[in-house]
């Protein structure tokens, strides 16, 4: 009986997590005026239309900070420019909406994961060093635009610091943390995440909203005053 039970609490507790990521009818309307998607027209479903670029689809969303750039910066590209490549298809709105309420009402480790994902080239398990360096570029554009980190964009202390063979030397010091002695070059899933959240600054800016109204509806454009 007692197993019954636990197995009944461990399903509500599921259905209760796989409600907080549904948008509702009125949020999705608002969704496809947004993104200009349509999910119905004519009869036939509709892809998103266009592309955005990373920068654009924030916002969108009023989202600013590391791993919401991360995820926006790679989720623009695999989608809109690659999706046709990879897949053959366009990415459809429901799977737009799928990806993206995980991404804005997950917990910070479902949002880690899916970042994780985002970046593993063909679903093999790892990241590789090319991989690795997509990341620190955006994360330090991120920190960049935020004042994270206080460079001046022109200054030669940026250049350096932006430059493809520092980025090369942070990728591989990452990986020979992990693989000193085995000298793979990779990070596995878990150890993606340990390095991830031990990275200067992005512990602190894991917090995505998780009540879409705040980020959705937009009180001024609506027209509406407190």
């Amino acid at each position: 009986m007692l197993g019954g039970q636990r197995r009944e609490g461990g399903l509500v507790r599921a259905v209760k997590e796989a409600k907080k990521l549904r948008f509702s009818s009125a949020e999705l309307r608002q969704l496809t005026e947004e993104t200009h998607c349509f999910r119905a027209q004519a009869g036939e479903r509709r892809p998103v239309e266009g592309g955005l670029n990373a920068v654009q689809l924030l916002g969108l969303f009023k989202l600013s900070n590391a791993v919401s750039y991360l995820f926006a910066d790679r989720f623009s590209r695999l989608f809109w420019l690659h999706r046709t490549q990879d897949r053959g298809v366009e990415i459809g709105f429901e799977e737009f909406v799928k990806v993206l309420s995980l991404w804005t009402r997950g917990t910070p480790h479902q949002r880690l994961t899916l970042l994780f994902h985002l970046y593993d080239r063909g679903n093999k398990g790892y990241v590789v060093k090319d991989d690795i360096v997509e990341i620190m570029q955006s994360l330090f554009l991120c920190f960049l635009k935020s004042g994270v980190v206080p460079f001046d964009w022109n200054s030669e202390e940026f250049k350096a610091k932006a430059a493809y063979g520092i980025l090369e030397a942070w990728a591989d010091a990452a990986i020979q943390q992990f693989h000193g002695e085995d000298n793979q070059k990779l990070l596995w899933y878990n150890e993606f995440l340990q390095w991830i959240v031990h990275m200067p600054g992005v512990a602190e800016t894991l917090c995505v909203p998780t009540d879409v109204r705040t980020w959705l509806y937009n009180e001024d454009r609506l027209g509406i005053r407190a």
